[in-house]
C-alpha cells in the first residue's frame, strides 16, 4: 500500500492546531522518519502496526491501519529511537558495559537479524521505570479517563513489561491519543476534581514526552 498520506496530513493539522505545545514539536520530529520506511503494509483487521528491520542496512517496513494516528506515531517512534540511539530498538543510549542483546521479536522477526548491541544505561532505565510507576498511580486517581476497555491501563502495563523498548513509543502514543480527545480538559464546577485529576495525568505524560523528545534531539546534536 502507499504511505498513509491522509494520516500524515491529519498529524500535520494536529501540530498546527497545537502550536507551541509539546505535541507540536514531537509530531514533525517523528514524522520525518517516514522517509526511512521502504514499505507500508495495510492491516485492516486488528489495528496493529509493526516495525521490521532487515538484516543488512537499516530499512523499515511499517504495518499500519489507516486512521490509527496514535499507532502510526508509536511505530515511527520505534524507527526514530533506533536511528538516534543505534541500540537494537532500545529507547536510550547503550550502557558502558557490553552485554548480549535481549531477544526481541518485532513483527515476528527474531533479534538474530539485528546487531548484538548493549543494554540501556541503568540510570536511564531506572528513571523510565519510575515514570511508568508515577503514571500508574496518577491513573488510579483518575479512572474516568481509562476508557476504551481500559486502554490507558493496558498501555501502562505494556510499558511496565517492556520499559526499555516501549517507553518513548508508548508515551508518544498516549500523548497523541489524549490530545485528540481534547486534553487538557476545561474545568467544570460539577466535575472540578475529576477533570483536574485527568488533566494531571495528561500533564505528566506531556512532560515525559518532552524530556524524551529533547533527549533524542540531543543525541543527534539537535
Amino acid at each position: 500500500m502507499p504511505a498513509p498520506t491522509a494520516d500524515f496530513t491529519e498529524l500535520n493539522r494536529l501540530a498546527i492546531q497545537h502550536q507551541g505545545k509539546v505535541v507540536a514539536r514531537i509530531i514533525p520530529e517523528i514524522v520525518a522518519y517516514k522517509a526511512l520506511v521502504c514499505e507500508w503494509l495495510d492491516d485492516p483487521n486488528n489495528g496493529f502496526a509493526n516495525v521490521y528491520i532487515k538484516q543488512y542496512g537499516t530499512e523499515y517496513i511499517v504495518q499500519q491501519t489507516p486512521g490509527k494516528l496514535r499507532r502510526l506515531i508509536h511505530e515511527l517512534t520505534h524507527v526514530a529511537v533506533n536511528e538516534v540511539y543505534d541500540n537494537n530498538l532500545l529507547n536510550g543510549p547503550p550502557s558502558n558495559v557490553p552485554r548480549p542483546a535481549r531477544i526481541l521479536l518485532a513483527g515476528g522477526q527474531n533479534s538474530g537479524n539485528l546487531r548484538q548491541t548493549q543494554y540501556m544505561d541503568q540510570a536511564a532505565l531506572t528513571t523510565i521505570q519510575q515514570n511508568i510507576n508515577r503514571l500508574g498511580a496518577l491513573l488510579l486517581s483518575a479512572p474516568q479517563i481509562n476508557t476504551e476497555g481500559g486502554w490507558l491501563g493496558g498501555r501502562i502495563q505494556y510499558m511496565t513489561l517492556n520499559p526499555g523498548f516501549e517507553y518513548d513509543t508508548t508515551i508518544n502514543e498516549i500523548l497523541i491519543d489524549m490530545t485528540l480527545k481534547g486534553f487538557p480538559k476545561p474545568s467544570s464546577f460539577f466535575k472540578k476534581n475529576e477533570i483536574a485529576r485527568g488533566n494531571a495525568f495528561f500533564t505528566a505524560v506531556e512532560g515525559m514526552a518532552r524530556v524524551a523528545h529533547e533527549a533524542r534531539l540531543a543525541a543527534v546534536g539537535g
